[in-house]
């Protein structure tokens, strides 16, 4: 049986974007308020979205009036409305398949991609509210994508949020977070708590923590543990490692070759 040409739902798509925009009956506007969501989400390089992320993320997308108004089961309201099957084609926010066999992954849904298009020309200069950011920290559970966040939210200067979701992403195992935030605390004079966040990621072979713990070794004059973890460092053949530790000395560096 051939595959279903994808030209109905592009021309199902100025409806997703009347039915997103324009918000109609009891639950629009908080089915609407997920929508949004999904695309600041999106944007920002989150690709599955979890149902407890969506439901704590929303409220910043609303009035103070449209929260005090909501009923008890808006969520329920919301969901079935950013569900909603538009031309007997596609929904704004959809299940996604398991990677493997049948079925779809429980309690996670991605955003459509003609509202991932539209989202992106309409909200790129836009920046999520503190409900994201905190329904982030809380909810998400894959380092990477609360690196990515982390990452977003320090370059939008949200710095507090930033800070929030790299302690996330530390918890959740991501080594380039430990390294953001072992900088972070060299920067604020915290050189032990730089050296705890940093060190578990250095004995994991992170090249980016082997040389950020040199570099902290060699400036508080420890020389000879630096240059160790250096020339590990250097030895791993990662360019980037050999040109953040030129600080060394290239005599002392070219040395690794030869041991």
């Amino acid at each position: 049986m051939p595959l279903r040409p994808a030209r109905p739902v592009i021309a199902a798509g100025p409806d997703l974007v009347r039915h997103y925009e324009q918000p109609a009956g009891e639950h629009g506007i908080y089915g609407s308020a997920l929508i949004a969501v999904a695309i600041d989400a999106r944007r920002l390089r989150l690709p599955l979205l979890s149902l407890s992320f969506l439901e704590a993320a929303a409220p910043g997308y609303l009035s103070d009036q449209q929260r005090s108004q909501a009923d008890p089961d808006w969520f329920t309201g919301a969901l079935a409305y950013a569900r909603t099957l538009i031309k007997d084609t596609t929904r704004p926010l959809q299940e996604v398949p398991r990677p493997s066999g049948m079925g779809a992954l429980p309690g996670v849904l991605r955003l459509a991609d003609y509202l991932e298009q539209h989202g992106r020309q309409t909200r790129w200069g836009r920046c999520p509210p503190p409900s994201f950011w905190e329904a982030a920290s809380v909810h998400l559970t894959n380092g990477a994508d609360l690196t990515h966040l982390a990452d977003a939210a320090r370059a939008r200067g949200r710095f507090r949020y930033a800070s929030l979701l790299y302690g996330a992403a530390v918890r959740m195992g991501s080594l380039e977070a430990r390294v953001v935030l072992a900088r972070t605390r060299e920067y604020a004079g915290d050189r032990e708590g730089a050296l705890r966040l940093v060190s578990p990621a250095a004995e994991q072979g992170y090249i980016g923590a082997m040389v950020l713990l040199a570099l902290l070794h060699n400036r508080a004059g420890d020389r000879p543990t630096a240059l160790g973890i250096a020339h590990a460092a250097a030895r791993s053949g990662a360019p980037h490692a050999r040109l953040a530790l030129g600080s060394f000395g290239r005599e002392e560096l070219c040395s690794s070759n030869t041991r």
